[in-house]
């Protein structure tokens, strides 16, 4: 299988290098990360400046850093490289992507940008302990053929681990996305503000991944990148007769 991975952590991140040498022992595997931590950067793409990449070492698989966005490296990767890639892996990121990360997160959108350029695509975040990814490879190996059936159409799977460490694992669910919310602030620091936040509670139904994840469930959440509310279309089609034009 020719299996291509990327992150937005950056090209340094451990949780990248530790899937990539986990899945090159069966697989073919190019590695496409930015050249710096891109984190948040949502689907952005670079329009109207160059892209340069350069190949960096790395043992039993092709790895890649690009001046760009996460999305950037799926789609420079995909045109360039692997256009006949079998599944796209975005991740492993170092911190969860549940409920309104997925609107924000470079991780999540890299993979939704695998999906749009054809391929199935998952993204897989975790909680991670003590810099240790080899509990969540383990998995994305072992259990690749089954993930991969998950990947379909105008879907991608979002795969998020509770912790990196096994007693902490608790079971395995699917979940939907819940509500995250953070009371976000500036703190002015130097003349230069950072923006800060603290979780706040949301009105979340039991069975969401924010709460499966806090009961210490791995969590599967299918995620749709086609946008349409399919179920008020009716409705509106009856209050858009009322508008003037």
């Amino acid at each position: 299988m020719k299996i291509l991975i990327v992150n937005d952590d950056g090209i340094e991140a451990k949780g990248l290098h530790s899937l990539a040498k986990q899945l090159c022992q069966q697989h073919e595997v190019c590695v496409v990360a930015p050249m710096h931590q891109r984190s948040g950067f949502s689907h952005a793409v670079t329009l109207h400046a160059p892209l340069h990449y350069e190949e960096v070492p790395a043992e039993g698989y092709r790895a890649y850093r690009l001046e760009g966005t996460p999305c950037d490296c799926v789609k420079f990767a995909y045109l360039q490289w692997m256009h006949d890639a079998d599944l796209v892996i975005s991740g492993i990121n170092d911190t969860v992507n549940v409920g309104d990360d997925i609107l924000y997160s470079g991780t999540i959108n890299a993979a939704i940008e695998g999906g749009l350029c054809g391929v199935p695509s998952m993204a897989v975040s975790v909680d991670v302990v003590d810099d240790d990814y080899e509990l969540v490879s383990a998995f994305v190996a072992n259990n690749l053929s089954v993930l991969l059936s998950m990947c379909k159409g105008d879907q991608i799977l979002s795969v998020n681990f509770p912790s990196s460490k096994a007693e902490d694992i608790k079971g395995l669910c699917v979940a939907p996305a819940g509500i995250k919310r953070f009371d976000d602030y500036y703190v002015l620091v130097d003349g230069l503000y950072y923006l800060k936040g603290e979780p706040i509670p949301a009105d979340n139904a039991p069975n969401c991944d924010v709460n499966q994840l806090k009961l210490g469930n791995i969590v599967l959440t299918p995620i749709r990148y086609q946008y349409t509310d399919e179920a008020r279309l009716a409705a509106l089609e009856g209050q858009a007769g009322k508008l003037c034009w």
